[in-house]
């Protein structure tokens, strides 16, 4: 038994070396170009696309908004809403400043009066 199970663990490692030193492992790491192919190192080929995203994004997020900020926003010690509790973009509005519309529970073990 003990034979039989040397063999076989010698024939699989013959198999393994033999395949792993017939096989090509060119591994091509690098991104592709609009060519197909980049010519320079990992970090060059990658540079292009390294912040692709973050700046793609924040680009549309200034496309979409004004992109700049009012002097009345840049003014020294102005407070956007002066009502305690009011939202900065609901501060004229009525009803109540901060409804409280949950259940009791475990969690808040019901402190808040909800009425």
């Amino acid at each position: 038994m003990f034979r039989v199970s040397f063999l076989f663990l010698c024939f699989l490692l013959l198999v393994t070396t033999t395949l792993a030193l017939t096989t090509n492992f060119d591994i091509d790491f690098a991104s592709r170009s609009s060519s197909g192919k980049c010519n320079g190192s990992l970090g060059q080929c990658d540079l292009d696309s390294e912040f692709l995203l973050d700046s793609e994004v924040s680009r549309r997020i200034l496309a979409g908004t004004s992109g700049y900020i009012s002097y009345g926003a840049l003014s020294a010690n102005r407070v956007p809403c002066s009502t305690a509790g009011r939202s900065y973009y609901n501060c004229r509005g009525s009803g109540a400043i901060n409804p409280y519309t949950r259940g009791c529970g475990r969690i808040t073990k019901c402190a808040r009066d909800t009425s």
